[in-house]
Order: structure tokens, then sequence, then C-alpha cells
């Protein structure tokens, strides 16, 4: 990941050479503001980065409905979602008087980029460096205002029925159009005396927090957290006041063991590849949010060695790709 925001910057810089681009009032949508441009108004909804951002000067929003209109520039830095990409490069072209420019590596999209742009129907440019694709136009007026409002509907949330009920949910959250295998088979095999106040970690849209509810009378409160706001926002609208949906960074927050049960599913990818040490920090957060007698459960794709992470961390239940494994904290 650090690479890659690497590249992206120095093919930014590069493609900038190349062009005229105006420095007045510029918003960037994910991504980082170059030093020339810095400080910007950026959008981004994953909380570890935009804190960052903000302690860096930038004006930082992380809901679509707050960017502002009439940029002079707008910067794309585009995540890896076909929906949202396109989401965002139509807000691009919508909120700028003229020049928007886009960039992304070529395994995550960059090779589609040009054509991606041409087709709100503007002039477009396009330069590679550094392993990855950058294209602008200074014509954003001139986008098809059709298709322009067309793709910006991909950045907000839409009910999708999944699994015989309605879930609200969008495009670029974890597995924000399908029931995940792996959470199905985990909800399908947890002991039924689960209660007190308990934990999701990494809720996504919310559908271990819906089945808790559902399904275990006994909780009193859910604590759901995720890193992304968009997240946070549909698992809130997916659930009742039991659940209580928190935008925050696990990977740093300080834990405090209030928890009876901590149900997950953890995040093992960083970017395109594994990152077998994000899934451990997860579950070693977990283990220290447990009461003594305290329980975790989670599921994992069986060729992750998660096993000796936490003590007596055992197998429950061996399910197609899963695993589901569970321990239980002393005392």
């Amino acid at each position: 990941m650090v690479f890659n925001r690497r590249m992206i910057a120095i093919a930014l810089a590069y493609a900038l050479e190349q062009t005229a681009a105006p420095r007045g009032r510029t918003l960037w949508l994910y991504g980082e503001p170059l030093p020339d441009y810095a400080p910007a108004d950026v959008y981004h909804p994953r909380k570890n980065f935009a804190e960052a951002l903000q302690k860096k000067g930038h004006r930082v929003v992380s809901d679509v409905a707050e960017i502002g209109r009439d940029y002079d520039a707008v910067f794309v830095t585009c995540p890896q979602q076909h929906e949202e990409v396109e989401g965002l490069l139509a807000l691009a072209l919508d909120r700028s008087r003229g020049f928007v420019m886009a960039v992304a590596p070529n395994d995550a999209g960059g090779t589609r980029l040009r054509g991606m742009l041409e087709a709100f129907g503007v002039p477009v440019e396009s330069v590679g460096k550094s392993h990855c694709r950058v294209a602008w136009t200074g014509a954003a007026p001139e986008a098809d205002r059709q298709k322009v409002e067309a793709a910006q509907l991909h950045l907000a949330l839409r009910p999708l029925v999944l699994g015989g009920r309605e879930w609200w949910t969008v495009p670029g959250i974890f597995g924000w159009d399908q029931l995940d295998p792996g959470s199905r088979l985990l909800m399908d095999h947890l002991p039924d005396d689960i209660s007190g106040r308990v934990a999701d970690f990494g809720c996504g849209f919310g559908y271990l927090s819906a089945r808790l509810a559902r399904d275990h009378q006994g909780i009193r409160q859910i604590d759901a957290f995720d890193i992304d706001q968009r997240a946070v926002t549909c698992c809130a609208r997916n659930n009742g006041e039991k659940v209580n949906a928190v935008w925050d960074d696990l990977r740093s927050r300080k834990v405090e063991a209030i928890y009876n049960t901590v149900v997950m599913n953890p995040p093992f990818h960083s970017g395109k590849g594994t990152d077998l040490g994000l899934g451990q920090l997860f579950i070693q957060k977990a283990w220290e949010s447990l009461r003594p007698r305290g329980r975790l459960f989670l599921v994992a794709n069986q060729h992750l060695a998660y096993e000796k992470v936490v003590p007596g961390l055992t197998l429950v239940k061996l399910g197609g790709a899963y695993k589901i494994l569970t321990t239980r904290a002393e005392g």
C-alpha cells in the first residue's frame, strides 16, 4: 500500500508536468494532495486516512453529500471497485469548473481509466508512469449531464434484497452486493447462549450484527465497528437500537475488556495482496476486549494461519474454503 501511494504520487507529478493544470481551489477524491496543492479539500471515507489528512491541514469530509462545488481542479485516486470509480469520475466532472485528473495503478483499473473518462463525452489525454495510468480532461462542463447524474448514483446508499431481506449498502465497502459465505457459515454455527454486551469487529453493512440481534435475545448491546464511514452508516440503517455502529480504526483503538462476546470476519487484504498481520492484529484486539471468560468467534479462509495468535484458539467447523475458530478468555 505504501509503495502504491508513492507510485501514484510519482505518476501524478509526471502527468502534471505534461499539462497546464489550475492551482486554485482543488478537491481530491481519495489520495493525498501533492505538496503544491496543499491545503486542499479531500474526500476519504476511511478513518485512518481521514485523520492523517486532517493532521496535515487538509479539509476532510467522509460523506459525499458534504463535498462542495465549483473547484478549479478535481483529482481522483481511483479505488478498485468499478462502479465506485465510475461514480467518482462523474462526481469529479460535476464539481469541477474544467479540469479533472484521475490516476490508478495499471493492475487495479489503470488500463481502463482513459476509456471510463471518455465515456462521459469529454476529450481525454493520458500518460503512463511508475506502473500507473493518469487520464485528464480540461473540459468537465462538456460532459454528458445525463451520464454524469446517473453514474453519481453509484456513490449513494441503495437497498438490495439479499438472503430474503432488504439491506442498505453501497459499492466500495466489503462484500457490498452479497452475503459473504464465510459470514453466513459463522452465524449458522454460533452457540445459542450468546448474551450481554457483544462486539462486531469490521461490521461492513451490518450482516453479522443483524443476525446476532435477531437470533440471540439475551444480547443487551452490540457495538459494531468499521473503518469505513459508509459501512457504519449502512450498518446503522440495517439495524435497530440494539446495534451501536461506530466509525473507528480498530488497529489503533485503545481497547477495554468489556465484551462478553466478540464476533468477526477479520480483514486480511491490504490493497490486492494478502496481509496476514492485519487479521492477526484484529484477533489480538478482540482477545484484549473480552471480559473474563468472554468468548471470541471468528471465520477465516482455511489457508490463513491464525490458530496461534491468541491462547486456546481452536477449530469449531470447516466449511468450503472457510473455518470457524473460537477461544475463551481466562478468568
